[in-house]
C-alpha cells in the first residue's frame, strides 16, 4: 500500500523541528522565498518517481520531485516552488507512483504568501504599546523599528527592535538556565517545553518579559510564541504567531523607560499576582518517585520520626493505577459511567494501598501534609481497565479534549506521553468534569495538594482547545488553566507543586525548576533558573535537592545542596528512579548516609532542616511582603544594592529581606572571596560583625555555606523549648524574635511595632557581642518577652 507523510509545519517546534524531515521550509513563506516540499512515500520500489501539481494564478503546473534518501521504509523526496510572490495564494498536492496507472494523490495544501512592512499599527500611550489600525506614526522611547507581517489582509508576525546602550544588561523571561543575564547569540525562546535535564535556554515556565540594568523593560502579554535576540547594540523581540492574526484581543504590551529595576520587577508582579501559600509549604519536603506503596510511605515516616528530621509535606508519585490518575492503585471498584465520579466508600483498598485514610491521618498527626502527583492527559494504554476507557469514551465523545483537524488531538510520538488523549481545561464543562473525579481526594481522604506535572502537551498549530484557539496561542496559556482547575480543587489551603507555566501560574501554584542531574553543574543551572523566575513574578520555586536522576550523590554535592536549599523558597528532596531500584534512588538523607558510610551528612541534615523549621515565620512573613509589595523572595544582590560594584558573575542573593546567601557551587572549593555589600553585616555562624562594601576572605571548608544578616534585620522565629535553633522541633508557630543589632536603642520603636504584630512571641534574642567562629551557629542572648516589654512605658 502506497503511503505519503508531509507535515507542513512539522510540530511549530523552535527546537526540535528539524527533526521532522517531511515539512514546508519555510513554513510560512515571505515575500521573494523558494518553497521547499519536502515529503516521504513508501513503499521503496524500483521506478518510483514522485511530482507536486501546483496551483498558481489559476494556472496548474507539475514539478518534478528529486530523491533524496531512505528514511528507513520511506523514501525522502524534494520538490521545490520557486520565487513565490507577496499575498500570492498556492495550492499544492503530491503525487507518488511508478506512472499514471499506479500514482497517488495526496490533499491538498496551501499557503499565503507573506510580506513584511514596516509600522503602520501600532498605538502607545506611554506606557501601554497595542495594535490598532488607527494608530498615527508615534515615536517610542528606544524603538528603532518595527515592521509586522502581513498576507495583505491580516497582521501576523510583529517585531520590535530596541536600542541597546553601551554596557547594558538584560535579564527576564522567567525561566532559563544559562545565566542570569541574557547571552548574545543563539536566540531564547519564550515557549513552554518539557526538555528533560540539561535545559540552558529552554525553560518549562518562561514569560515574556524582559528588563535591564538601565531603565528599560518589556512585557508582552500574549499567548504567542516570542523570539527574543540580543546584539550588540539592540534587543530584538519578535511575537511568532504561526499563522493566526493578531488583533487587540490577543496582544498588548507594556513598555518601561528611565525606570529603576527593581519597581519594573514590582509592576511585573502586579501582573503575574503570586498568592500566598499555607505557611506549611516552606517547610522542609521529602519525595522519591520509588515511593510506590503504602508500606514504604509510612516506613518513610517511621524514619523521618527515628532520625528525628522535622518535615512538613511528603509527596507521593507512584500512588495511582497509572490509567485513571485518580484511583488508588489496587483499589477494587464496579466501574462507573464516564460521565460519573467516585466517592470514598466506592473503594475497597487493597495492596498495594490497603488504606490510604490511615495513612494520611498518620501524617496529618506528626504534622506532615500530602501532596499526590497529577497529570492533565487521558493516556493510551494497550490494555486499558473498564473505567479508564469509559472516561475516554466520555471525553472524546463529548469534546473534553483537544482537537486537531476536527479530531481527538494526540501527543506526537516521541513525545511524553505520546499518544495520550489532553485534557481540554479551556471547555468548562471538561475542567469541571475532570475536578469531579478527583473531589474526594480532598473532600474524604483529606490530602493537601497535587503535583501537577506536565503541561506541555500541546504541538502544532493545528491543535485546537476550546471554543476554536490554536495551540499557536494556547501552547503557553495551557499550563495556566490546567493549574487554575486544579487549584479549585484544593481550595486556599491547599497546593500545587508545578513544573510547567507561564504569565499566570503564579496565581495558582509554587514551582520546581525541573529535572536535572546530581552533579555541581546542574545545580548551578537550577539555581540561576530560580533567580531568573523569582526576577519575572514567580517568587515560590524550588529544586530536587542535588538533583534527582543518576546516581546517588556524592556527599560534597549533598552537603552544598542541602545548605543552599535552607535558605531558598521552596525544599525538597526528591529521586526520579521507580519501583525497587538497587542501591535505592531515594536522596533521603539516610539513603545517601547510609551508601557512602558518612553519618555526618545525617547530622548535618537534621541541623538544618531543624533550623528551616525555625526560619518558617520568617519566610512565611517574607512572602507576605513579596505577594503584597512585588519584592523577590530571591534577589540577586546587584538588584539589591545599586550602590555597590557587584560582578555580573554573583550569584550571590538575598533571601527576604534580611539574609545574604552566597552559595558554593563547585567542588573541593575551601576558601572564598565574598563581596558584602554596602551596610553592617553579621555572620549568621559566626557572630563576627563586618563593614560592607568590602571583599572578605571566607572558611567554607566546614558544613556551611557564607550566610550573612543585615544589620537591624527582625527576624521571627519558631524556636523548641530548648532555644536552640539546630535543635529539631515539628512545628513552626512564632514563639520568638531575633534582632540583629548591637544597639537595640536604634531599633527600638521598630521591635515594639513588631512585637505588637506577633503578640505570641515569647522570647526575644540579640547576638551576643563575640566571635564564636568555633560553633556551629552565632551565639545569642535570649531574653523573656517580659523583660522588654516594659519599654512600651518608657
Amino acid at each position: 500500500m502506497r503511503k505519503i507523510q508531509h507535515l507542513p509545519f512539522g510540530i511549530d517546534d523552535p527546537y526540535i523541528n528539524a527533526a521532522y524531515t517531511a515539512q514546508r521550509i519555510p513554513n510560512d513563506p515571505t515575500d521573494g522565498e523558494d518553497v521547499i516540499i519536502n515529503f516521504k512515500t513508501m513503499p521503496m520500489e524500483a521506478g518510483q518517481r514522485a511530482w507536486l501539481e501546483v496551483v498558481r494564478n489559476g494556472m496548474t503546473h507539475r514539478i518534478r520531485a528529486q530523491y533524496q534518501y531512505s528514511e528507513g521504509k520511506w523514501a525522502l523526496w524534494k520538490a521545490r516552488i520557486m520565487s513565490c510572490a507577496a499575498f500570492e495564494k498556492i495550492k499544492y498536492r503530491i503525487a507518488f507512483g511508478q506512472g499514471n496507472d499506479s500514482v497517488i494523490f495526496s490533499e491538498w495544501y496551501s499557503f499565503t504568501v507573506k510580506r513584511w512592512v514596516e509600522d503602520t499599527c501600532l498605538g502607545f500611550n506611554g506606557r501601554d504599546l497595542f495594535v490598532s489600525r488607527e494608530s498615527k506614526q508615534i515615536k517610542i522611547p528606544r524603538l528603532i523599528r518595527s515592521r509586522f507581517l502581513t498576507d495583505g489582509e491580516n497582521i501576523y508576525d510583529i517585531e520590535l527592535i530596541f536600542e541597546r546602550k553601551e554596557g547594558e544588561n538584560f535579564y527576564g523571561l522567567g525561566e532559563h538556565y544559562d545565566s542570569l543575564d541574557l547571552s548574545a547569540g543563539s536566540p531564547y525562546y519564550v515557549h513552554v517545553f518539557d526538555q528533560y535535564k540539561v535545559q540552558q535556554k529552554r525553560g518549562y515556565a518562561p514569560i515574556p518579559f524582559v528588563f535591564s540594568d538601565m531603565g528599560f523593560g518589556l512585557f508582552l502579554n500574549t499567548g504567542f510564541r516570542t523570539k527574543v535576540l540580543l546584539n550588540k547594540d539592540t534587543i530584538n523581540i519578535i511575537t511568532e504567531t504561526l499563522g493566526i492574526p493578531i488583533s487587540p484581543d490577543n496582544f498588548s504590551a507594556n513598555l518601561w523607560i528611565d525606570t529603576k529595576p527593581l519597581e519594573i520587577i514590582s509592576d511585573i508582579y502586579k501582573i503575574t499576582s503570586p498568592q500566598l501559600p499555607p505557611i506549611w509549604a516552606f517547610g522542609p519536603w521529602a519525595s522519591a518517585n520509588e515511593w510506590n506503596s503504602q508500606n514504604k510511605v509510612e516506613q518513610t515516616l517511621e524514619k523521618l520520626k527515628k532520625f528525628n528530621l522535622p518535615t512538613s509535606v511528603i509527596v507521593i508519585e507512584a500512588w495511582s493505577d497509572e490509567q485513571t490518575f485518580y484511583i488508588f492503585n489496587g483499589a477494587e471498584y464496579n466501574p462507573k459511567k464516564g460521565s460519573d465520579s467516585f466517592c470514598l466508600k466506592d473503594f475497597v483498598f487493597k495492596f498495594p494501598w490497603p488504606d490510604p485514610k490511615g495513612m494520611i491521618d498518620k501524617l496529618h498527626t506528626q504534622g506532615i501534609k500530602l501532596v499526590l502527583w497529577q497529570i492533565p492527559v487521558l493516556k493510551d494504554i494497550p490494555n486499558p481497565n473498564a473505567q479508564h476507557k469509559n472516561d475516554i469514551k466520555f471525553a472524546v465523545d463529548n469534546g473534553y479534549v483537544v482537537s486537531k483537524n476536527d479530531q481527538p488531538y494526540r501527543i506526537p510520538e516521541g513525545r511524553w506521553f505520546e499518544n495520550s488523549f489532553v485534557v481540554d481545561f479551556f471547555n468548562k464543562d471538561a475542567r469541571d468534569w475532570w475536578k469531579k473525579k478527583r473531589e474526594y481526594l480532598i473532600n474524604e481522604l483529606g490530602i493537601d495538594g497535587f503535583k501537577t506535572d506536565g503541561g506541555e502537551h500541546l504541538w502544532g498549530r493545528n491543535t485546537y482547545v476550546y471554543p476554536n484557539k490554536s495551540a499557536a496561542e494556547a501552547r503557553n496559556m495551557y499550563p495556566e488553566k490546567y493549574f487554575e482547575s486544579a487549584k479549585e480543587i484544593v481550595g486556599k489551603d491547599g497546593i500545587l507543586f508545578s513544573r510547567s507555566g507561564y504569565i499566570n501560574s503564579p496565581k495558582f501554584t509554587l514551582f520546581w525548576v525541573g529535572d536535572e542531574d546530581s552533579d555541581f553543574e546542574a545545580m548551578k543551572s537550577n539555581l540561576i533558573a530560580g533567580l531568573n523566575v523569582s526576577l519575572s513574578g514567580n517568587p515560590f520555586w524550588g529544586w530536587d535537592i542535588a538533583g534527582f536522576s543518576g546516581e546517588l550523590p556524592e556527599p560534597e554535592l549533598y552537603r552544598r545542596a542541602v545548605q543552599l536549599a535552607t535558605f531558598t523558597p521552596i525544599f525538597q528532596f526528591h529521586s526520579e528512579a521507580p519501583g525497587d531500584p538497587i542501591p535505592s534512588a531515594e536522596r533521603s538523607p539516610w539513603n545517601v548516609s547510609e551508601y557512602w558510610r558518612a553519618p555526618e551528612i545525617l547530622n548535618e541534615y537534621r541541623e538544618l532542616v531543624s533550623l528551616r523549621m525555625c526560619l518558617v515565620p520568617y519566610i512565611h512573613m517574607e512572602a507576605k511582603n513579596s505577594v503584597l509589595k512585588g519584592v523577590p523572595l530571591t534577589t540577586p544582590i546587584q538588584f539589591k544594592f545599586l550602590d555597590s560594584e557587584i560582578s555580573e558573575e554573583s550569584l550571590a542573593f538575598m533571601f527576604g529581606q534580611a539574609f545574604l546567601v552566597i552559595p558554593v557551587l563547585e567542588a573541593g572549593v575551601k576558601n572564598m572571596k565574598v563581596f558584602l555589600p554596602k551596610g553592617r553585616w553579621v555572620d549568621f555562624w559566626t557572630g563576627k560583625w563586618y563593614e560592607g562594601n568590602a571583599t572578605i576572605d571566607i572558611d567554607v571548608s566546614a558544613n556551611r555555606i557564607p550566610v550573612f544578616v543585615k544589620e537591624n534585620a527582625i527576624i521571627p522565629l519558631s524556636l523548641p523549648e530548648s532555644k536552640n535553633i539546630l535543635e529539631p522541633h515539628w512545628d513552626f508557630n512564632v514563639n520568638a524574635v531575633l534582632c540583629i543589632t548591637d544597639d537595640i536603642l536604634k531599633i527600638r520603636n521598630k521591635i515594639l511595632e513588631f512585637l505588637h504584630e506577633f503578640p505570641e512571641i515569647k522570647w526575644f534574642g540579640i547576638p551576643k557581642r563575640e566571635d564564636s567562629k568555633n560553633k556551629k551557629i552565632l551565639n545569642i542572648k535570649w531574653l523573656d518577652i517580659e523583660e522588654v516589654q516594659g519599654w512600651d512605658n518608657e
